[in-house]
């Protein structure tokens, strides 16, 4: 613990907000969440974040990873990206339509959507090494298919703060080991074409996504990742060169 907590004390004095730090379900296992920002300084934060830790740590004689998932009986590690869309004049959040029973507005519903139809091709984003797919498996504390409900912790794509001024998407396929960059790409690229698109946002899922066969699972490894990558529609991998 002295460890974690010169980490969050150096964070903060790099200019890091940082908001929580909590011991996690598997051994010598810690979360470490840090307030949003606004456009790349999201991604920029997170690589300042990740270097951080490893050279503070390292100069008290431990070692910190962000190995997916380091020990085979134990829960892996994931980084969950949040978004949140805001009128650029008025600052208001276009996520709500209080009209709506839900307070989900179309544009969130259109967003939404597209993360759950290019899903498995984004894995390969998502989640770069033959190790990240170990860890997406039911019951361990991560996402293990297409999926999107709100405050299921096991859904691929979950509704934050449901109902509220504070509404937004919280993308939870990523691993501790992606590029903040790319999962910002992924999870944008498919917002926008959501926004094009404008597909009608299909079921909730009802009680634990995990716990669901219906649902279409992720790829099994990084090869049929990079294959469903490629194969996905010309439109995709146009917005997909305009990110790289």
């Amino acid at each position: 613990m002295p460890v974690i907590r010169q980490v969050v004390d150096y964070l903060r004095a790099a200019g890091l907000p940082m908001l929580t730090t909590n011991a996690e379900y598997a051994p010598s296992k810690y979360e470490l969440v840090y307030s949003h920002a606004e456009g790349m300084q999201g991604a920029d934060n997170a690589y300042t974040f990740k270097n951080s830790v490893k050279e503070i740590v390292q100069q008290a004689e431990q070692l910190a990873t962000f190995m997916t998932k380091p020990f085979a009986g134990s829960s892996g590690s994931g980084c969950h990206y949040h978004v949140s869309l805001l009128n650029k004049k008025s600052g208001k959040n276009v996520f709500i339509d209080k009209k709506k029973s839900d307070h989900m507005s179309d544009t969130l519903r259109y967003f939404v959507q597209e993360l759950i139809d290019h899903g498995g091709a984004c894995m390969a984003l998502f989640n770069p090494t033959p190790n990240c797919y170990r860890r997406l498996r039911p019951h361990t504390f991560a996402p293990s298919n297409i999926s999107w409900s709100a405050e299921d912790r096991s859904a691929m794509v979950r509704i934050k703060s449901p109902g509220t001024k504070d509404m937004h998407v919280e993308m939870r396929a990523a691993t501790s080991i992606s590029n903040p960059y790319l999962t910002a790409a992924g999870t944008l690229a498919c917002g926008i074409l959501g926004m094009q698109d404008k597909r009608e946002l299909g079921r909730q899922i009802e009680g634990p996504a995990e716990e669901d066969n219906t649902l279409p699972p992720f790829p099994s490894n990084l090869d049929q990742a990079l294959s469903l990558l490629e194969q996905n529609p010309s439109r995709w991998n146009h917005l997909r060169r305009g990110f790289a």
